[in-house]
C-alpha cells in the first residue's frame, strides 16, 4: 500500500497543484486527471521515485527497504527513448539479460522483432515499450499515456495487461486521456478504481 498526505509537487519551488490525499492499496487502478501542465507526469514521476521536489508525505508500506521499492516498479511514458539503431529483438534480449527473466510476449510479431527502433511508427514503439511489464513481473505500474497511438487490437491487449495485473494484487497508476472512471466500469473487470482529480491552486 502506498498512503500520499497533503502531497503537493513542485518544479523550481513552484506549487503546481493543491494539496493530494490518497490511499493505493493492492488491486487499485489509480487514474491521474487534470489540465495540461498541472503536473500529472511530474507527481508520477515522484511515485516512482523518478523526481524529488514535492512537500507532503509518501509512505510506502512494504516489507523491503526504501532504497528498494524501485525494484517493485515500472516506469513507462509514452515518449521513453530508446536506442535508434538497435532492433526490436535486440532490445527484448537486453531487457531478459539484464533482469534475467525469460517470459513470455504477444505484443511484437515476428516481422517486428527485426526492425530497427528509428524505423518503428508510434504505435510500434508502444508495442515494444508494453512488453517490459509482460517480460518483467513488477508489482507496482507507472503509465504516463501509455495507450497513445495504439490500434484497437492493442488497445484491448492494453486493457487486458491492466485488469489481469489488478485482479492478481497488483497496483496501476496511470495518466490517460482515454480512461475515466465510467470507462474503468464497463470496460474493465476492475473494482478498485480511483481518480486522482489535479485541481490548480
Amino acid at each position: 500500500m502506498i498512503t500520499i498526505q497533503d502531497f503537493q509537487a513542485k518544479t523550481n519551488d513552484i506549487i503546481l497543484f493543491k494539496s493530494v490525499n490518497v490511499e493505493i492499496n493492492d488491486g487499485d487502478c489509480i487514474i491521474i486527471q487534470g489540465d495540461n501542465g498541472i503536473g500529472k507526469s511530474t507527481l508520477l514521476k515522484i511515485l516512482a521515485h523518478l523526481h524529488h521536489e514535492y512537500y507532503g508525505k509518501i509512505t510506502i508500506h512494504h516489507d523491503i527497504p526504501p532504497d528498494d521499492y524501485i525494484t517493485l516498479c515500472h516506469y513507462l511514458s509514452h515518449d521513453m527513448r530508446l536506442p535508434i539503431l538497435l532492433t526490436c529483438q535486440d532490445i527484448i534480449t537486453l531487457w531478459k539479460n539484464i533482469y534475467e527473466v525469460n517470459n513470455n510476449h504477444n505484443l511484437i510479431s515476428d516481422n517486428m522483432l527485426s526492425k530497427r527502433i528509428g524505423f518503428l511508427s508510434h504505435g510500434e514503439k508502444q508495442r515494444l515499450l508494453l512488453t517490459k511489464l509482460q517480460l518483467i513481473k513488477r508489482h507496482v505500474w507507472f503509465l504516463d499515456e501509455m495507450d497513445n497511438g495504439l490500434d484497437k487490437a492493442t488497445y484491448n491487449i492494453y486493457k487486458n495487461l491492466i485488469s489481469n495485473h489488478c485482479q492478481n494484487s497488483g497496483i496501476v497508476v496511470m495518466i490517460s486521456h482515454r480512461f475515466n472512471r465510467d470507462s474503468i466500469i464497463t470496460d474493465y473487470p476492475i473494482n478498485n478504481s480511483k481518480i486522482i482529480n489535479l485541481e490548480p491552486l
